[in-house]
């Protein structure tokens, strides 16, 4: 007979249920898609130090990865940073490098206490 400590096995074939802890070293899903049933999740990374969670697209084609979220918001320590619309909200500090600043709706433009600089061209500025 073999000892009770190595008695547990699994048939790996078909739909499987784990609860409790599980352990895995090296893991590969294949499946297009993971539901996560028991309503919010968290993926917990568990590391001591400084440590980082990579979306990467590493099949060697001309193809970048992409983060859909198709409903809710993106948040950075439980606060709202961009809406599923598409706004920015809660940004502290808001520095753009480069582009245009468009207003693309009726709404005013306000700044903060202290000198406010319009560099370039202003003349198409209605009086």
């Amino acid at each position: 007979m073999v000892p009770a400590p190595m008695r547990t096995f699994a048939l790996l074939e078909g739909a499987q249920t784990f609860s409790g802890a599980k352990t895995f070293s090296d893991l590969t899903i294949s499946d297009t898609n993971i539901p996560f049933t028991n309503g919010s999740s968290t993926l917990d990374i568990q590391q001591a130090g400084t440590s980082e969670l990579t979306i990467l697209n590493s099949n060697a084609q001309l193809t970048l990865p992409t983060l859909n979220l198709s409903d809710g918001s993106l948040l950075t320590n439980g606060t709202s940073r961009l809406t599923n619309a598409g706004a920015l909200e809660h940004i502290t500090g808001y520095t753009q490098t480069s582009g245009d600043f468009a207003i693309s709706s009726t709404g005013t433009f306000s700044t903060g206490t202290g000198t406010v600089s319009l560099n370039g061209d202003t003349n198409h500025c209605r009086r």
